[in-house]
């Protein structure tokens, strides 16, 4: 079989590209693409890199072009994963270089002025537009109605990461301060009863389970052991927390919550409704799990915040089923790790009824019955008031109906 080909240059050639796009884009590009050698040659690779030079893969410059084109279409989930399949390809490719600081400023000149980067509102943003990485979705959401506040959702990939470091791209967390202002505090030792029963198992948990490992590496790089030794619980009538962006303090988002945690004093804040009754526990474990984790992560709060949950609810002479069943692991093997604990005042977990003056309670409904008997009073008046004016307004009219007569007679 004959088949059809053609002389190139060198410079018109590469290796592969892992990515696949440009054959996926081929048609649609105006600037032509390298040739890719992988597909004809296979068994020659050495030849072709070593000996002729040719490069391994398309340049940055060309994959940039490449993101340009994709940025012109329709923002679809397609053309999102295959931009971020690019940022992944570049931040390896940010890697290999010897010298980062050079490679940092050239590509971010490289990329100045295009609109490459997909928002969570699906708008193409460029580095001009000050574009922030959206690692917390809570926060992120408070202020996605601002277009002037471009947000990225990414994924936890390592090149990923890399590449938006290398474009300076900052992410949402620490560009702003949270300031709070609360009303009312008060010991908090009941959620401390609540939470210190557990804390054992959450650290056996999450060391024995997998997607937990780079939170769990985190914990002993923070020396969760200590901050959780020292950590204060505080229960509040008022929380409010500002949102307040470091580059511009005009630009703020002020918001009533329910729990908040002040990592820069380890004070956790927990308003009093949460205490109330036994359905907003749940609520409490998925806001105490942020603790464990570095970044904002939905899934894993969530998971541990449901592990609390079910910890809590369980038997203690069930633990070795429910271990089992929660896949993880109730003997404390790696010596090298430190057991967490939190001091309690109290063994098992109960909820503190508030206590009841009976003064008070005396008082009020004395004021309650007193309150009534003088309404009650007042609408005896009332109804006095109102038989009067109707026996009154009847006298009126019973006279002008006799006048009326009289007169009729007389015109007779």
């Amino acid at each position: 079989n004959i088949v059809r080909g053609r002389f190139v240059n060198i410079s018109e050639v590469c290796w592969c590209d892992s990515t696949n796009l440009f054959l996926k884009y081929s048609s649609l590009l105006k600037t032509t693409n390298r040739y890719l050698l992988e597909p004809y040659y296979t068994e020659q690779k050495t030849i072709f890199l070593d000996t002729f030079s040719i490069p391994l893969n398309p340049t940055i410059e060309e994959y940039i072009n490449l993101l340009v084109h994709i940025s012109s279409l329709e923002t679809t989930e397609n053309t999102i994963q295959d931009a971020f399949l690019i940022f992944k390809t570049i931040g390896q490719r940010c890697c290999e270089q010897s010298n980062n600081l050079i490679e940092k400023q050239d590509l971010q000149n490289k990329l100045s002025h295009k609109s490459i980067f997909p928002t969570r509102d699906h708008r193409w943003v460029s580095l001009d537009d000050n574009p922030l990485i959206s690692d917390n979705n809570d926060i992120a959401q408070l202020f996605t109605h601002m277009k002037n506040i471009p947000l990225i959702d990414i994924s936890s990939s390592t090149d990923v990461l890399i590449f938006f470091n290398m474009c300076d791209i900052k992410s949402l967390s620490s560009s702003i301060t949270i300031e709070h202002i609360i009303e009312n505090p008060s010991d908090g030792i009941f959620i401390q009863n609540l939470l210190s029963p557990l804390i054992p198992y959450i650290q056996l948990f999450m060391k024995s389970r997998t997607e937990f490992f780079d939170a769990y590496q985190w914990t002993k790089s923070i020396n969760m052991s200590s901050l959780l030794m020292n950590i204060q619980f505080n229960i509040v009538d008022y929380l409010q927390l500002i949102y307040r962006f470091k580059s511009d303090s005009s630009i703020c988002i002020i918001r009533e919550e329910k729990s908040y945690y002040d990592k820069n004093h380890m004070i956790f804040y927990i308003h009093y409704e949460w205490t109330k009754q036994l359905k907003y526990y749940r609520d409490i474990f998925h806001s105490f799990a942020r603790i464990f984790i570095p970044y904002h992560n939905d899934d894993l709060i969530r998971s541990l915040g449901n592990f609390m949950n079910l910890l809590y609810n369980e038997e203690e002479n069930n633990l070795d089923i429910f271990a089992k069943y929660q896949n993880f692991d109730l003997d404390f093997k790696d010596s090298d790790d430190i057991p967490w604990h939190m001091p309690s005042t109290s063994k098992q977990i109960k909820h503190i009824e508030p206590k009841i003056d009976e003064n008070k309670v005396r008082m009020l409904l004395e004021n309650v019955a007193q309150n009534q008997e003088q309404y009650n009073v007042y609408k005896q008046k009332k109804r006095q008031e109102l038989k009067k004016h109707l026996s009154e307004t009847s006298t009126i009219a019973n006279n002008l109906s006799v006048e009326h007569q009289s007169a009729f007679g007389k015109k007779k």
